[in-house]
């Protein structure tokens, strides 16, 4: 996100190979033990649609209502199945 891209899985693969110095180890052990950059982001995409103020519980905006106040508001704010896929997420 930093470099302003999507986290799709190419891209946080690409990151990765070129830059795997800068993570953390657990990071890498992730990789190394098996581990995939789908099921990571499967893992966030559920855990945010989950803490979401439509979709989920509301948690997120209760605990972050000033952070997310002050970013710029976006169509797809609340569509993580559509994004989701955009990323290379299958069915949420």
């Amino acid at each position: 996100m930093r470099a302003n891209t999507a986290p799709t899985i190419d891209n946080v693969l690409d990151t990765w190979k070129s830059d795997s110095s800068e993570w953390p180890p657990v990071t890498r052990n992730f990789y190394e033990r098996g581990g995939n950059t789908e099921s990571a982001l499967r893992v966030i995409f559920e855990h945010a649609r989950d803490a979401d103020e439509y979709a989920g519980d509301g948690t997120l905006i209760e605990m972050f209502a000033d952070h997310i106040e002050s970013l710029p508001k976006c169509r797809n704010d609340h569509e993580f199945g559509f994004v989701a896929l955009h990323c290379g997420i299958g069915e949420l």
